[in-house]
């Protein structure tokens, strides 16, 4: 009875070492950069602010600006944010200081406010575009009733 020798030929071990050397090389690199994730970033950060001020503005319904004050949302290329100062506390909101830039559609929106249904007039002909540009162009869209969404 003959036993038959069990294992790899030194040929099938060298092509798996190379696959594997190539599948590191051009794979390793995608898993350690950010390259596009500080957009992903900023237009969940920029999605979330815009929600949370369109919220505080349904949730108060008096037409007294003393008891409902209007919060005016700025956009600007570097920042979008319920102050100009971008300052950050509990009375601001503010998204700024990422490496990414905003650009909106139509061009001349610089100001967003939203009514009690959470409509922003600015928005009520054809919905408003806000892109969030960088390594890569993340849009967000305004729509003319309200409804806040990547697009």
């Amino acid at each position: 009875m003959k036993i038959k020798p069990r294992g790899f030929t030194l040929v099938e071990l060298i092509v798996v070492i190379i696959l594997i050397g190539v599948l590191a090389i051009s794979l390793v690199p995608r898993f350690f950069t950010s390259s596009g994730s500080s957009e992903v970033f900023a237009r969940a950060q920029a999605l979330a602010l815009l929600q949370r001020v369109q919220q505080q503005a349904m949730q108060c319904t008096s037409s007294d600006p003393a008891i409902c004050p209007n919060v005016v949302l700025s956009l600007a290329a570097d920042r979008l944010g319920t102050s100009s100062a971008c300052l950050n506390d509990a009375s601001h909101l503010c998204l700024s200081g990422t490496d990414v830039s905003l650009q909106t559609q139509p061009a001349a929106l610089t100001t967003l406010t939203f009514d009690s249904w959470g409509r922003a007039p600015q928005c009520a002909a054809s919905g408003c575009v806000l892109i969030l540009q960088g390594q890569q162009s993340l849009p967000l869209c305004l729509e003319s009733e309200g409804y806040i969404h990547p697009c």
